[in-house]
């Protein structure tokens, strides 16, 4: 599940267990798609140019491997 990059606070049930985050800022989503763009635009950048390749592509790929990286943490947790 995508939860705070940043949890500034937590609240915890009788036995510890995290039940709620208080948070502010950005998702655990949005964190990981920041880190896959630099990613994108660095091999973009390294391999071809960006002519042709739109700003809403180059996003939705950072998406793409954010979700893939919150889906494979899901299944190591």
């Amino acid at each position: 599940m995508s939860g705070p990059a940043f949890p500034v606070g937590r609240v915890l049930d009788r036995n510890d267990e995290v039940v709620q985050w208080e948070a502010q800022g950005m998702s655990l989503l949005d964190y990981f798609a920041g880190q896959a763009l630099s990613t994108v635009l660095s091999d973009r950048l390294r391999t071809a140019t960006l002519q042709g390749v739109s700003v809403e592509d180059i996003a939705k790929r950072s998406y793409d491997i954010a979700r893939a990286m919150l889906k494979e943490r899901d299944q190591v947790l």
